[in-house]
């Protein structure tokens, strides 16, 4: 069985950028450490993060409105990095600031005659922001100032749609049109330092992980290289073959793939590439978020659990289906409690406690959240993102910006409320906060 894709032109109509910021009593400043580097967060793509300021309930610190869709968020250097197409198609990098959501930077990405569609995709690594389009011209920016460090036209294949991701120095990514090819590009020079063929190199971001480099593209044609070098670790056949793929997410010592004709879903063992077992049936579920034996992924409107404990028959724990209609590869935050967010097309965010799947929060947007697009090259790939006090979530031309919940901080002695110091916890007078002090 072959597989065919192919891509569509979209046109952005906004060409203004439009700023909200709105008032609330959670700082929206960064506050965490962890970083956002990649779709789905990490270079394993596994939706996780640990911020202890991301607890539930959310609240809005910021909207920004850019000239067309946006992709998915990096979060690092006191930056949100998105691409979003300007009002000619042409994809643009934008660097906006944590705290306030203004446009700190922004650069306009090479957009060659030929092969050029409304698509690009970022990552970050160690300062460095790294950006290709759909001609496959890679370039790599200061973070900071958003200055040019170089450019380079990637060759052998003439179509890109693969997410880059960027790790110890290396780029990674995929190429498609005459074959299939895995690149490895210096990070400093942006020299190829590798490649390899593979079947075909479509709509996939490299997974790494301290041992290797994978990939998987249609029909689970599946990938282990080693770092850096490319040299083959293993590779696993299927019987068919063809254009079209799907990020593949990486998480200890396991692959997880996804095949939207038919092959399944895969779970391989990264060490010898061999198949541990299946996930999801056979549907087509978003890009799963992993944390330890436990999958979350989307399909069909619905967000569900799976255990995959013993990965020759994975378990069903939970489903939410929230308004019905979400659409978004979940991410996972731990802040003491862990919770799965997912967006809806109707514009809702919802936090789910990642042990039951209850409920524990919603909000709005202001726009409808797009689905992670991995069929066409019309849009950059969109996605939420969470790191450093922020959890970022993209809607149509829109990026809206969340910080979480901050306990506040008490008096603990008498003292700490003598000298007008009960005004900045809070109380009404002196002797209320005195009294807290004491009961507490």
């Amino acid at each position: 069985m072959t597989k065919f894709h192919r891509a569509s032109r979209c046109i952005a109509l906004l060409a203004s950028i439009a700023f909200t910021a709105f008032v609330s009593s959670a700082p929206v400043c960064a506050a965490g450490t962890d970083t956002a580097v990649a779709y789905q967060i990490n270079v394993g793509h596994d939706g996780t993060q640990t911020d202890a300021a991301l607890a539930p309930p959310y609240t809005k610190a910021w909207s920004v409105t850019l000239p067309g869709p946006v992709s998915y968020p990096l979060i690092a250097q006191g930056l949100v990095i998105v691409v979003a197409d300007n009002p000619t198609d042409e994809p643009t990098l934008y660097a906006l600031s944590q705290s306030t959501g203004a446009v700190v930077w922004s650069q306009l990405l090479p957009y060659p005659p030929t092969f050029s569609y409304p698509w690009a995709n970022a990552a970050y690594d160690n300062g460095k922001v790294f950006a290709i389009g759909s001609a496959g011209v890679m370039s790599a920016f200061d973070a900071a100032s958003g200055s040019q460090l170089w450019s380079t036209q990637l060759n052998l294949e003439y179509l890109f749609s693969s997410p880059p991701t960027a790790a110890n120095g290396v780029v990674y990514t995929n190429g498609a049109g005459s074959g299939g090819e895995t690149y490895a590009i210096d990070e400093a020079s942006g020299a190829m330092l590798a490649h390899q063929m593979v079947m075909n190199g479509d709509h996939n971001a490299p997974a790494v992980s301290a041992n290797g480099v994978f990939v998987s593209f249609a029909c689970d044609q599946s990938y282990g290289f080693a770092l850096n070098t490319l040299a083959p670790l293993w590779y696993y056949p299927t019987g068919c073959e063809g254009g079209g793929g799907r990020t593949a997410v990486y998480s200890q010592d396991r692959l997880f793939t996804r095949d939207w004709a038919g092959e399944g879903n895969l779970n391989i063992d990264t060490v010898t590439g061999t198949l541990n077992g299946t996930y999801a049936g056979t549907s087509d579920p978003t890009a799963p978020a992993v944390s330890g034996n436990t999958l979350y992924f989307v399909n069909a409107g619905t967000l569900t659990a799976q255990d995959v404990s013993l990965p020759s028959a994975p378990t069903t724990k939970w489903t939410f289906a929230g308004d019905g209609t979400l659409v978004t590869a979940p991410v996972v935050i731990t802040s003491g409690n862990s919770v799965v967010i997912v967006g809806s097309s109707a514009g809702t965010l919802f936090a789910v406690d990642a042990v039951t799947g209850a409920q524990v929060w919603s909000g709005s947007v202001v726009a409808a959240i797009d689905a992670p697009d991995e069929n066409n090259i019309s849009q950059p790939l969109t996605g939420l993102a969470a790191g450093q006090g922020l959890l970022v979530v993209p809607a149509g031309n829109t990026v809206t910006a969340f910080t979480g919940y901050v306990a506040p901080v008490m008096p603990t002695t008498k003292s700490q409320c003598l000298h007008g110091g009960w005004v900045k916890y809070g109380f009404p007078s002196q002797g209320a906060c005195i009294t807290y002090v004491q009961t507490h």
